[in-house]
């Protein structure tokens, strides 16, 4: 599993990988910050929540303001658009380091 959501609206950044997870709190991170990873710019003007899938190569966009908390705590978005997004696993450690230096 390699997942990082990012949602603008409750300023939290939620990472899930194989042996690593963790969720962060941020301020003032602007979504130009990872521009270069929507696939086209109408989603980051559009929307404030996003999923980026590295493994499955998909793009979810998250319904605002939507969550689920599961039993054991854990936050999980509710899916309002999924769209492929073919090589996006070639771009996980740039990704990452956008994520870690916040």
């Amino acid at each position: 599993m390699k997942n990082v959501t990012v949602d603008f609206t409750n300023h939290i950044i939620h990472i899930r990988a194989k042996k690593y997870q963790d969720s962060k709190e941020m301020d003032d991170v602007e979504k130009e910050m990872f521009s270069s990873f929507f696939p086209e710019k109408k989603y980051m003007t559009d929307y404030n929540s996003y999923t980026w899938d590295f493994e499955s190569e998909i793009f979810i966009v998250n319904q605002d303001k939507r969550t689920v908390i599961k039993d054991d705590g854990e936050m999980r978005y509710l899916p309002e658009l999924i769209i492929p997004m073919p090589n996006l696993s070639r771009k996980y450690k740039e990704f990452m380091n956008i994520v870690m230096s916040i």
